[in-house]
């Protein structure tokens, strides 16, 4: 995908997951009289509402991590290799 067809996401996609996760019992409980009612709603994209909130929490983890600065190993080595050095 071009990076210029991606959006930032903006909100804080933990809480969104969190949400999502701890809510789903009730949603899924209520999927009869949505269905009921919504006889033309895509239920694939219903049922599959674990999996997007799982593989959304994924990514953002992912993003996290390789988004966080990296640790200076070299210098790390360096000051653990001195002499003077003392823990």
């Amino acid at each position: 995908m071009p990076l210029d067809d991606l959006i930032p996401i903006r909100t804080d996609v933990v809480s969104a997951v969190t949400v999502m996760l701890g809510s789903l019992p009730g949603v899924r409980a209520l999927r009869p009289d949505i269905e009921e009612v919504l006889r033309k709603f895509d239920f694939d994209r219903f049922d599959k509402l674990e999996v997007y909130a799982r593989a959304l929490h994924h990514a953002d983890v992912l993003w996290r991590a390789a988004s966080m600065p990296k640790a200076d190993v070299a210098r790390f080595a360096s000051e653990l290799s001195d002499p003077a050095f003392t823990a």
